[in-house]
């Protein structure tokens, strides 16, 4: 490390700002039917919560990643970590879906400032060829909060309410707040200039890197279709499989371990072959995941929900794979821009997943048919732009 500070709490914090978003955004899942009954709204609209969560996630990565290259990394983190703790209690004491959606959106404006500087905290403070080595410490413990949170969240909305689970995140984000308080500034002594016009010429200059589009296009669609699933996957495992909702919590455990097993996958082939291989099988298993799950949906009959379970565990493999490695890399393209490079990447992959979280449900309805299907045509397209962007561009990944 270039600063001075312990390495075993820097982890600690980096880990916790990290799972911000996702903790937030997957601990309620197994209260959403729930929550269906007690706004008196239909399962589409509760689903905009978690797409004005992403919403909200994405557009202010446009803002915090550049910003924090200027005025520096932790005034930005400690703002964003007190409105997160304000959303989450705002969710809590909710009286009506429309109150619930504005308090989303502040839950998710404070979450972002965890998922941005994390990830450019991390090129902050690490060499270069230790940060692969660093997401994949940190990774596999923020790839366990999808699995750990709906548990958590199926046990607090069978023994409390839903609205315990916001009041959880609030506590874990007053933890984060007190872990934060001597935590050093890691932006470099010579800050840029706060300019308007300096951050669009950054983005200007990211955007037209075809290799940093290829990297992006795979991580944003990965990331896509798993939101599909943890969209649409608590209403067919409760309302058409007829799950009871703690049992739902425990099914999103084999896809944390499958994150894991493809994140240590993705450790060992980058340090044999280079990193360039270990992506190209992130998205074999991708684009497999996917096809397995199609044909299982047109061609039998579904009644449990192991055989969702296992064709999307195979897609939690790629994103073991796609995620710690495909987003490094397209912030690595331009090292001298990392604030905004991670903001860029950080936008595309959570707006797209705010796209496929509302509209999938409202336009296309809730099913099994609808899921597989959406999932499907994303593992194709991904694949197929990153494999040709790679051929035509020359641009070498450092890591």
């Amino acid at each position: 490390m270039n600063i001075k500070y312990n390495k075993t709490k820097a982890l600690v914090i980096l880990t916790m700002l990290s799972m911000m978003g996702l903790l937030a955004s997957d601990i309620y899942l197994p209260a959403m039917p729930t929550m269906v009954n007690y706004f008196h709204v239909n399962s589409a609209k509760l689903q905009q919560t978690i797409g004005i969560f992403l919403l909200g996630l994405s557009f202010f990565q446009l803002v915090y990643g550049p910003l924090s290259d200027q005025i520096g990394r932790k005034k930005i983190i400690l703002f964003g970590v007190l409105l997160y703790v304000l959303g989450s209690f705002g969710c809590a004491v909710s009286t009506n879906i429309y109150l619930l959606l504005f308090f989303r959106l502040i839950q998710a404006i404070g979450a972002c400032s965890g998922l941005v500087l994390g990830r450019t905290i991390i090129a902050d403070i690490f060499p270069p060829k230790e940060i692969t080595n660093v997401y994949n410490i940190i990774y596999p413990l923020v790839a366990a909060s999808p699995a750990i949170a709906p548990i958590i969240g199926g046990y607090l909305v069978n023994h409390f309410h839903w609205e315990s689970n916001f009041i959880f995140v609030g506590i874990f984000g007053l933890i984060l707040l007190f872990l934060l308080k001597d935590f050093p500034e890691t932006a470099p002594a010579k800050k840029k200039k706060f300019c308007f016009g300096s951050i669009l010429q950054d983005y200007a200059v990211i955007i037209k890197n075809l290799r940093f589009w290829g990297l992006t296009v795979i991580v944003f669609c990965v990331y896509g279709a798993w939101f599909i699933y943890l969209t649409q996957s608590p209403f067919i495992f409760i309302d058409q499989l007829h799950y009871k909702s703690l049992d739902v919590g425990f099914f999103y455990i084999p896809l944390a371990c499958s994150i894991y097993i493809g994140n240590l996958l993705s450790k060992k082939i980058k340090l044999k072959y280079g990193i360039e291989l270990a992506l190209s099988v992130g998205c074999m298993f991708f684009l497999f995941g996917a096809l397995l799950m199609a044909m299982i949906t047109f061609f039998f009959n579904i009644s449990s929900a192991l055989q969702l379970i296992i064709p999307m565990s195979l897609l939690a493999i790629s994103n073991g794979f796609i995620l710690p490695l495909g987003i490094p890399a397209a912030i690595s393209l331009n090292p001298d821009k990392s604030g905004s490079g991670s903001g860029l990447v950080g936008f595309f992959q959570i707006f797209f997943s705010a796209i496929c979280a509302s509209f999938v449900g409202e336009f296309l309805g809730v099913s099994i048919f609808v899921m597989s299907s959406t999932i499907l045509l994303l593992s194709i397209f991904a694949c197929g732009f990153y494999w040709i962007s790679k051929r035509i561009s020359n641009q070498i990944i450092n890591l």
